[in-house]
């Protein structure tokens, strides 16, 4: 009879126990705003197990077991990440963009915005997923980087640059290159800006020779511009001299004509007809002398 009851109370204790234990492990998860989920099912039939299967999950609560699904969350906003040599940056370590130019090793410190592509049922996200198994922020630091720096060499061999000088030239229209080759490089991200965070880094022998030009090229064009402006001074003196022989002959020739002697006349009588008062001018009477005659008294 002990046995029994004993036997019982195990049996029941054991399938308590599954049963809390099968509760406690399902669980629900808020996909947060800005985010979609897959959740994946590990284990089941082909057709309801895998990346391919994955349900795509778009706001609300995903309910899973975690012991046999997995949820990602991916975000669907625009995330900026910035790839430098400074360490109080996203990264502790040095991430520079390095690339060769020409032989000549080059260093750039970029930022990239991109967001994940959930257009097509989550199709694109998928795709990711089945291709590289990581989380996004893994996903930036590998791949992503390291296409960048592909990006980047493919660009300048695409631009035709030999020298370090000219790419110092072309700089913005290798970075317009760079993203549209990352951006055909992933289907899964929408690449919405990719921007230079510095100066590029060179080694520094070519550093001093790019200074150098770069002040040899300042001069020139201040020299260029002094000469333009003492010639346009120049040329101004010459106009203002031709300007002025110019008004002396003309000067010359109306002084002499008829018409505009007969025309300062007529000014000269307009001017005394406006000061006229309208009276006569005053007659002056003076008594009758008789000079040198003598006293007949």
């Amino acid at each position: 009879m002990t046995k029994k009851l004993l036997k019982k109370a195990f049996i029941g204790l054991a399938v308590s126990t599954l049963t809390l234990g099968g509760c406690a492990s399902i669980i629900g998860e808020r996909v947060p705003a800005g985010y979609v989920g897959l959740l994946i099912n590990q284990y089941g039939d082909k057709e309801s197990r895998g990346i391919d299967n994955a349900e795509f999950v778009e706001g609300g609560r995903a309910i899973y077991n975690p012991v046999n699904q997995e949820l990602v969350l991916f975000p669907t906003f625009v995330n900026k990440y910035s790839f430098t040599n400074s360490t109080i940056e996203q990264s502790p370590l040095p991430e520079a963009i390095g690339f060769s130019v020409a032989g000549t090793s080059v260093q750039e410190d970029v930022a990239i915005s991109v967001l994940f592509n959930k257009e097509n049922n989550g199709e694109f996200i998928k795709m990711y997923y089945a291709t590289y198994r990581l989380a996004p922020e893994e996903f930036v630091r590998t791949h992503l980087r390291d296409e960048v720096r592909g990006c980047f060499n493919r660009a300048v061999v695409d631009a035709n640059i030999q020298t370090p000088f000219e790419y110092q030239n072309q700089r913005i229209d290798i970075l317009n290159r760079v993203e549209e080759c990352i951006a055909s490089s992933f289907n899964f991200l929408v690449v919405q800006n990719l921007e230079y965070l510095g100066k590029p880094q060179y080694p520094e022998n070519i550093q001093t020779a790019i200074d150098e030009q770069f002040e040899a090229e300042q001069r020139a064009k201040s020299a260029e511009a002094r000469a333009r402006q003492a010639q346009a001074e120049a040329q101004a003196k010459i106009a203002e001299a031709r300007g002025e022989a110019e008004a002396e002959k003309i000067r010359a020739s109306v002084a002499n004509d008829p018409n505009y002697l007969k025309y300062r006349q007529l000014e000269i009588e307009m001017a005394r007809i406006e000061k006229w008062n309208g009276q006569e001018a005053a007659i002056v009477q003076t008594p009758n002398v008789q000079l040198g005659a003598g006293n007949n008294e």
